[in-house]
């Protein structure tokens, strides 16, 4: 038998929903009104990132300094939310696909100079130097793989994000692929085939790694929690239709990214 206080728990639960019901019955003849006339450029597509000890995040000296921020958690870029590392993400693989990001070295300043495909000419020109190729006007490419996901959060809702893997990173990404490449379903006449990426869930954590040059925190694909999605349950329906619009935009160029973060190209950099 309920007690007082959990009775008065769930008539407060109770409340709380039927005021987000009556709330969104308010709009819902109203959706998305005012968006009409945003095009991709007026959005921007977060980034999710792994706090190393020496992020601005973590120092309370710098601007960008968030409290609670710690050295392994994921950080959303752009509402500078913060996961435990521990605890990790789910997410919905929607989109893979594989550039070299152009830099300024950081000691002449650092800095983006946008992207190049893998069989762009430049990318002939470099000359390896571990993970990086080195160009003749002193800049260099990083393969790196970007991964655009959607995120499943515990509470039901859910948001588009891109989590790129370079250099000891690369690996993570590779084993993901293969995992979701080798996944089969049967068909009606019997046939096996691939079902499409996001027709998968798959957790991600965060866990310390280290070399001789030093440690830093990557990510770990959780690959017990790899499932497929429930089409019968309603919010992974929502998700299911989420990952193929948010898949659609990608393929019609109707996307927006951040510009990325400076962040360390190799092995004799540590962190990412």
């Amino acid at each position: 038998m309920a007690t007082k206080k959990q009775q008065e728990q769930e008539l407060a639960k109770a409340n709380e929903e039927n005021k987000q019901l009556a709330t969104a019955a308010a709009f819902e003849d109203m959706e998305a009104e005012g968006f009409e006339e945003a095009d991709a450029d007026s959005y921007a597509i977060p980034f999710l990132a792994i706090l190393q000890s020496n992020s601005p995040q973590c120092k309370r000296s710098d601007g960008q300094y968030i409290p609670g921020a710690q050295e392994g958690m994921i950080l959303n870029t752009v509402t500078n939310e913060l996961v435990d590392g521990d605890e990790g993400v789910e997410i919905i693989p929607v989109h893979y696909q594989r550039v070299f990001t152009k830099w300024v070295p950081r000691d002449e300043g650092g800095g983006f100079l946008g992207e190049v495909s893998v069989d762009d000419p430049e990318v002939n020109k470099g000359e390896r130097e571990g993970s990086k190729l080195l160009l003749p006007d002193g800049n260099h490419l990083v393969d790196t793989r970007k991964h655009y996901c959607i995120v499943k959060k515990a509470d039901g809702s859910f948001e588009p994000v891109l989590i790129t893997m370079s250099s000891t990173q690369i690996k993570k990404s590779r084993n993901i692929m293969t995992r979701l490449r080798n996944l089969k379903l049967r068909r009606s006449d019997g046939k096996m085939f691939t079902p499409p990426s996001f027709a998968n869930v798959l957790k991600l954590v965060t866990v310390p790694e280290s070399n001789e040059h030093g440690s830093w925190y990557g990510w770990k694909p959780d690959f017990s929690s790899l499932r497929q999605l429930d089409l019968s349950d309603q919010t992974e329906a929502e998700l299911f239709e989420a990952a193929k619009d948010f898949r659609e935009a990608i393929r019609s160029g109707k996307v927006e990214e951040q510009q990325p973060e400076p962040v360390p190209e190799d092995e004799d950099d540590v962190g990412y």
